[in-house]
C-alpha cells in the first residue's frame, strides 16, 4: 500500500489527514494531491475537505509515461543553489526548440523555448528570481519542471504500482496528473517553473 502520509504537508494544517470523497480516498500538501481507491484498503477521516471536484483534472489527452521516464528526467536535475553559472536550458537541452503542445496541431510543430527564449542555455544568478516557488532544485519533464522531492515521491510511487501510466500536462502548465491505467492512483502537483508568457 502507498503511504498516503508522505503527501501530507505538516506546515498545513487545514488538511493534515487523508480525506474520503466518494469511492476515493485523497491525501495533499496543497502542492501534490494523490487520490487511491477507497476499496483497496484506503482511508480517510479529515474534517471538513477540500472540494476534489475542482482540483482533479481527470479529462484530457493523456500520453504515455513510465517510471523509467521520470528516473531519467531525475538525472538532469538542477541545483538552484549554484549561482552564476550557465547551463544547456533543461526545457529544450539547448536545442532553443521545444516541440509545440497545442491541441490543435496534434504536436505536428516545433517552436522557440519559452524557458530560455530560444537562447538554448539559462544562467542561475538570482534564487529568488529565478526559482519562483523557492524549490532548491527543479527536475525537468517535458515542457515542464517538477520540485525534486515531489519528482522523487511520483516516482516511487509508480515502480511501488506496477503497470501503465499516462501522463497529463494541461493547458498553460497549471497542474502535472499522473494516472495509473487499472490501478485508480492519480497524482497531481503543481509545477515549479512558471507558465510560459
Amino acid at each position: 500500500m502507498i503511504d498516503l502520509n508522505l503527501f501530507i504537508g505538516k506546515e498545513n494544517t487545514r488538511i493534515n489527514a487523508p480525506w474520503e470523497d466518494g469511492e476515493h480516498v485523497f491525501a495533499s500538501n496543497g502542492h501534490i494531491l494523490i487520490r487511491v481507491l477507497k476499496d483497496h484498503g484506503y482511508s480517510g477521516d479529515l474534517k471538513n475537505p477540500p472540494n476534489t471536484k475542482c482540483i482533479v483534472k481527470d479529462e484530457g489527452p493523456f500520453t504515455e509515461t513510465s517510471p523509467e521516464e521520470l528516473n531519467e528526467a531525475l538525472r538532469k536535475v538542477i541545483d538552484f543553489t549554484e549561482p552564476n553559472n550557465f547551463i544547456d536550458c533543461p526545457v529544450c537541452d539547448g536545442n532553443r526548440m521545444v516541440s509545440c503542445n497545442c491541441p490543435e496541431c496534434d504536436n505536428d510543430h516545433t517552436r522557440e523555448c519559452y524557458f530560455c527564449n530560444g537562447r538554448g542555455d539559462v544562467q542561475i544568478k538570482d534564487i529568488d528570481k529565478e526559482d519562483f516557488y523557492r524549490v532548491r532544485k527543479g527536475v525537468p519533464f517535458r515542457e515542464t519542471a517538477i520540485a525534486y522531492r515531489y519528482m522523487t515521491l511520483i516516482s516511487d510511487t509508480m515502480e511501488q504500482i506496477c503497470g501503465a501510466w499516462e501522463v497529463l500536462i494541461t493547458g498553460r502548465l497549471d497542474t502535472i496528473t499522473f494516472r495509473s491505467i487499472g490501478a485508480g492512483v492519480l497524482i497531481s502537483v503543481m509545477p515549479v517553473w512558471p507558465k510560459p508568457r
